[in-house]
């Protein structure tokens, strides 16, 4: 590729929990006195993998602008071309992502349009506008049916290029780990198939064990055709993010960059900014119950600058609307019934920083009375707990109060196991190794 389609070298380089109950994240503990790989003396591909997904859960929620450039190399031309370009506003909360991206084509005129995604964990929305000839078109889909062209900077890093973070954690036994220039490298096949495609990540200790690069390569390894690359990292409120990343299909010559123009971490998103209303006289086509209809508010959607942070309130829906939303809740209420039951503790992955004791944990869901706390009890792996207070009929949590001593200076994965009726759940708390 050319200077204009890079961005950084492969190398890093040596160089929290949502806002909730009242805790703030405790800037500059992230991993101190760790400047590589080599200083943070991790020892198998499974305890690398806990420390990412402790370091994962402190990304609670995200907003950011985005500017986005497509490059294409061409055939009759030895340097790349811009194809297109898009803005966008994207926002990640545990639960989904709602992106608002503002496309147009540079090698010809056929693109200009706005798409709205809503995509929560059982279904994906998505809205678009043609500026050219204002129609309007809507789907309501599976999530996983929903690829959308531009992500933000918490898929840049934790993304795996769309693979599911389960293939991660279902085939870590299979994963080989070694050093390279500071950084972690991970290398797994995708699955049990032969020839398999391969996962590498390099993962960088200095800024919390967060993956700074993603390829997938071919089954021999020997090529890399899809790769994600993050880099001018900054440091907001004691959590490492990129403010530009690139993606890019090598064998294709196709590559996006991406640059954040701003950035919000762990900021409570309400409801309102994670939805999107389709207007009145919208065709959608509903994957979901397998009908097409018409639906929406009384006024056409309106695209919102970028340099805003709050999208435009939704109108109140009519009966007609009600009615329709009365028989889509219905038709998912089988589908929600089992996971509404089952009792969920966020994080399920803790990072336990140096010098601080108290870690919340939210629990929702649950029958009723199946959400008192029976029992507990704790592996410690070198930390300490001082107790576990149980607040979940008053505020939905519990308050674990747990300490790393001072000498404490390894690798620790202490377990604690929460009882409640008829289910158990163990939370994580990890700590990652320090130079001694």
């Amino acid at each position: 590729m050319t200077n204009k389609g890079a961005l950084l070298s492969r190398s890093a380089g040596r160089r929290g929990q949502w806002v909730s109950m009242g805790l703030a994240i405790l800037g500059g503990l992230l991993v101190a006195d760790i400047t590589t790989a080599a200083d943070a003396k991790v020892s198998s591909a499974r305890h690398l993998l806990l420390l990412m997904e402790a370091s994962r859960a402190r990304y609670e929620t995200l907003q950011a602008t985005i500017e986005e450039r497509t490059y294409q190399m061409t055939s009759g031309s030895q340097e790349p071309q811009m194809a297109g370009g898009s803005t966008c506003l994207c926002r990640v909360r545990p639960d989904g992502t709602y992106l608002e991206i503002r496309a147009r084509s540079y090698m010809n005129d056929l693109v200009d349009h706005t798409t709205w995604y809503a995509i929560g964990k059982n279904e994906a929305q998505w809205l678009r506008l043609d500026h050219r000839s204002g129609k309007v078109a809507g789907r309501v889909t599976r999530p996983k049916q929903v690829i959308a062209p531009v992500h933000s900077p918490y898929d840049a890093m934790w993304g795996l290029l769309s693979r599911p973070w389960a293939h991660l954690v279902s085939r870590i036994e299979t994963a080989t780990l070694k050093v390279d220039e500071g950084t972690f490298v991970l290398e797994l096949p995708l699955n049990d198939a032969s020839p398999s495609q391969w996962l590498r990540l390099y993962v960088d200790p200095f800024r919390g064990f967060v993956p700074t690069a993603t390829e997938i390569l071919y089954p021999d390894q020997s090529v890399v055709y899809l790769r994600e690359e993050c880099g001018d990292w900054r440091n907001i409120n004691g959590l490492w993010v990129p403010f530009r990343y690139k993606s890019a299909a090598i064998a294709a010559g196709y590559w996006q960059e991406f640059t954040v123009q701003s950035m919000t971490l762990n900021a409570i998103l309400p409801d309102e900014e994670m939805t999107l209303v389709f207007p009145k006289g919208t065709v959608i086509d509903d994957d979901l119950r397998g009908i097409r209809y018409k639906a929406g508010p009384s006024h056409p959607p309106q695209h919102t600058a970028v340099t805003t942070v709050t999208a435009a309130a939704p109108a109140v829906a009519g009966e007609e609307d009600l009615a329709q939303a009365a028989a889509f809740a219905e038709a998912l209420m089988v589908q929600n019934r089992v996971s509404s039951n089952t009792i969920t503790i966020q994080p399920r992955y803790v990072w336990v920083y140096q010098g601080r004791r108290e870690y919340v944990l939210r629990v929702t869901g649950g029958a009723a009375n199946d959400t008192s706390l029976l029992d507990s009890r704790f592996e410690p792996d070198g930390l300490v707990l001082h107790g576990v207070e149980d607040s979940i009929a008053e505020m939905g949590n519990l308050k674990v109060i747990v300490e790393r001593p001072a000498e404490h200076t390894a690798f620790a994965d202490a377990v604690l196991t929460l009882e409640f009726s008829g289910q158990s759940v163990s939370v994580h708390f990890v700590a990652a190794p320090l130079e001694q």
